[in-house]
């Protein structure tokens, strides 16, 4: 059973060449009294981006779930969470797809990378490699776009190097051959989940539990042409069509007024949004419809032998 579909906007073909990034989208969000603010052309760097080059940014669906086991809610979780204040530093940087529909990769590689940190109490502590996910898991489509289920199967089945060993070479859209050994000369570890330990929540309530029990988590939702133009505040979509499906990672949640929002690292750089992250409307895009997490193997790991 398909929980929901999401287009991969990394897939599609657009033949426009006015970008939905210009001065009416951010007219139209300031007159509605929107919850967020956007940012200014000057101060956005998709300002020139055709809607073809925006379409580089998207490329996700959530896929089949049937397979992973769900998440209950919790009796009692806080009103407000950061996985930040809670894990300090597990919480990696925000990281930079670039002009490649891998963000996919990305938010399944930065869940991994956080998860192992947290599980392993800081010894493994580096980012794991978004580009073996591009190069390597046949699955999906690299920098097409890619099914969130498929990565996270592929966690468990092979798992992914470490950034240092494999680092990102697909900023451009060209994706290099999946490699048989390090870049940097090293041994190739690869980090895994748990066989069948893998779980999909399935809105806002479960979504928290999994995130409070054991991490950050990795969603896709859909994204708006008016997206692109956000700089702080509380997203809701306020004006234009949807764009295609994007992943992210959700690494907690809060409330203003009786405004609920999730807190998420997104995988354009630091220099868009609040220093990359953002904060979205708890139900809005279909943020919280399927979030995926695993218990990360340790066992495998040389110190713990």
């Amino acid at each position: 059973m398909i929980s929901r579909i999401i287009v991969l906007g990394g897939l599609a073909s657009f033949a426009y060449t006015n970008s939905v990034v210009n001065q009416h989208m951010l007219d139209e969000i300031r007159s509605a009294n929107a919850m967020w603010e956007p940012a200014e052309l000057n101060d956005n760097a998709f300002a020139n981006y055709t809607d073809e080059e925006l379409s580089t940014l998207l490329g996700a669906a959530i896929g089949d779930v049937s397979e992973f086991s769900d998440v209950h809610a919790l009796e009692a979780v806080p009103t407000s969470f950061d996985s930040r204040t809670r894990w300090g530093d597990c919480i990696h940087p925000i990281r930079n797809q670039a002009r490649c529909g891998s963000c996919w990769a990305f938010g399944a590689s930065e869940a991994l990378s956080d998860r192992f940190c947290i599980h392993s109490k800081g010894n493994v502590h580096g980012v794991l490699s978004a580009q073996d996910l591009v190069s390597c898991n046949k699955a999906n489509h690299a920098c097409n776009g890619g099914w969130l289920d498929k990565a996270w199967k592929y966690f468990e089945a092979n798992g992914i190097p470490s950034e240092d060993c494999e680092p990102y070479k697909s900023s451009g859209g060209k994706v290099p051959q999946c490699p048989a050994a390090c870049a940097n000369g090293q041994k190739m570890r690869r980090y895994k989940c748990v066989a069948g330990s893998t779980k999909v929540a399935r809105g806002a309530d479960a979504t928290k539990a999994l995130i409070y029990s054991s991490g950050p988590v990795e969603t896709a939702f859909t994204v708006y042409s008016d997206f692109f133009s956000y700089r702080s505040g509380i997203y809701h979509h306020v004006k234009g069509p949807a764009k295609g499906g994007h992943a992210v990672k959700i690494i907690g949640w809060g409330v203003q007024g009786q405004e609920k929002y999730w807190i998420v690292a997104n995988s354009w750089g630091a220099g868009w949004g609040m220093k990359g992250f953002f904060h979205i409307r708890e139900n809005d895009s279909g943020i919280n419809s399927a979030t995926f997490g695993c218990t990360p193997d340790l066992k495998q790991l040389e110190f713990y032998e």
